[in-house]
């Protein structure tokens, strides 16, 4: 069975759950007779990816040319190229971490147009390059706001098209009400050449099957995984005392309530051993929403005790867990999965998380954290307090978290999963 795995690259310049999904994927499947090969659009994808098998398609600087300056779509084929250099992709992938979706409704839309919409030329060199290079089985896109590609990949190479859900709504929701509205219908006239939708929870499948026309019966939950580490971090673990955030550093996902919780721990429940982790990318209102905050830690003489953290993947994933003994997602907004919780699990480190998206549901299937009845600073900082200071609890929760990665979360439930899905397919 060979899967052609077409991804999105995001720059790495931000926490990307979606990111971190895909390397799980493609990493799960690693010793399995299923060939996986990855094509990457817009930006280049980080050299952590394995199985990279073509250049970069769609180039995210041609495309943003092309899409707000008509005089770019009519250059000759040679100078388009030179935008798709591995010099200017790679500086816009440093940037990527400042762009959000407000003002990118036009080309979100006309991507999901498909062959109608301004990247026809794009998607033509894109099969081209399937049908000479690659004839794959199954082709699987990353996320639901890829589907104009479905239509034509159906058409020309008449193979099984299966795509993930995850998240599509936190770009979505950025757009203006009208973008909105065709956004959703575009993906779901699209939907009709997908055979397989696959989402991360059962919170997130039942919202795009609300939003999207016609998916009910095609639509399956198989939950997100992580490779475990050799090592048993959990039963080595030192307690440090300290609390760690790892998301974008935004309000959305509540950033600044973590810093007031620890306010309030330090102040009101004056438990003052313990430091601040922050990690994720400073992206949107990070700048507006630290200033005053800066300023209200300095003033109680707390800067010292809060730790940002600019490099959060890879070894130093292990390096910024190993500090903390607590997870703080106290998130404003309804993630479709969580995958930070997940890799608290790995290292034995329970989580305090907001009753929102499919964090309860997290929760319940791992028994490893605690969910705020009230989403604020006061009853996070209570929150944690109480798990600091309860051995017992908190070594429940700890050994709970590690244990439900190797059975819950596995990677073999989930290789399992995805191959039932994909031999139904076939079959």
């Amino acid at each position: 069975m060979k899967i052609v795995y077409i991804i999105p690259g995001s720059g790495g310049g931000f926490y990307c759950g979606n990111c971190l999904r895909d390397l799980s994927f493609i990493n799960s499947f690693t010793d399995t007779g299923i060939q996986v090969s990855v094509i990457p659009m817009y930006l280049p994808l980080p050299q952590v990816y394995k199985n990279v098998a073509s250049p970069v398609f769609y180039g995210a600087v041609n495309l943003y040319l092309r899409q707000k300056f008509s005089l770019f779509s009519k250059l000759p084929g040679f100078i388009s190229k030179l935008f798709d250099s591995d010099f200017l992709l790679k500086y816009a992938a440093r940037k990527a971490g400042t762009t959000n979706a407000s003002g990118l409704g036009e080309m979100t839309i006309s991507m999901l147009k498909g062959s109608e919409g301004k990247q026809k030329t794009e998607l033509d060199q894109l099969i081209y390059w399937l049908k000479h290079h690659e004839k794959p089985d199954i082709i699987q896109i990353s996320n639901a706001l890829l589907s104009g590609l479905a239509p034509t990949l159906k058409t020309q190479l008449q193979c099984k098209i299966v795509c993930l859900l995850q998240d599509e709504d936190e770009w979505i929701d950025e757009l203006t009400v009208s973008e909105q509205t065709d956004t959703w219908r575009l993906i779901s006239e699209n939907a009709a050449y997908i055979d397989s939708f696959i989402a991360v929870s059962n919170y997130f499948a039942t919202k795009m099957v609300a939003k999207i026309a016609n998916i009910q019966h095609k639509t399956s939950v198989v939950y997100n995984t992580l490779n475990l580490p050799e090592t048993n971090f959990s039963a080595n673990k030192v307690r440090n005392y300290n609390i760690g955030f790892l998301s974008k550093l935004n309000s959305n996902f509540g950033f600044d309530i973590t810093i007031e919780a620890f306010i309030i721990l330090q102040t009101q429940y004056n438990f003052t051993k313990s430091n601040l982790f922050l990690s994720g990318g400073y992206v949107d209102d990070f700048k507006k929403l630290y200033k005053p905050l800066e300023k209200k830690l300095r003033k109680l003489n707390l800067l010292t005790k809060v730790h940002f953290t600019s490099d959060y993947i890879d070894e130093t994933r292990e390096n910024f867990f190993s500090k903390i003994d607590i997870l703080a997602a106290p998130s404003r907004r309804n993630e479709a999965s969580g995958m930070q919780l997940m890799e608290a699990f790995i290292y034995g480190v329970p989580v305090i998380v907001s009753d929102k998206g499919a964090y309860p549901e997290i929760i319940e299937k791992s028994d490893a954290g605690i969910i705020l009845s009230q989403l604020s600073a006061e009853a996070l900082a209570k929150q944690m307090y109480q798990l600091l200071s309860d051995t017992e609890i908190y070594n429940k929760l700890s050994y709970n978290s590690n244990l439900a990665m190797k059975n819950v979360f596995s990677v073999s439930n989930y290789n399992k999963q995805l191959n039932n899905i994909y031999t139904l397919l076939l079959k």
